[in-house]
């Protein structure tokens, strides 16, 4: 099977090309973890429990996601430090 790269630099990490950008889109996860949790902040999204139970849902999914990002980030990070 042919392999596709994409030769868009990736703006999180600079020496990794974009390839499949769709679910690891880390900035993208980021903004709407954002979005999500300024949702839940309103009052009113209580008012309609099956769209709350959603969004509290996707802003678990979320997390999940960058959470682990960053601490991949972060272990490379202590990575770097061993080898430097």
């Amino acid at each position: 099977m042919k392999s596709i790269q994409s030769k868009t630099k990736s703006p999180t990490f600079p020496s990794a090309h974009l390839c499949f950008g769709g679910i690891f889109d880390f900035d993208a996860k980021v903004e709407r973890l954002e979005e999500v949790n300024a949702e839940l902040e309103q009052p009113d999204v209580w008012n309609d429990p099956e769209k709350a139970q959603a969004l509290v849902k996707e802003r678990v999914s979320l997390e999940q996601v960058v959470d682990t990002i960053k601490n991949l980030e972060q272990g490379l990070e202590v990575l770097k430090g061993f080898l430097n």
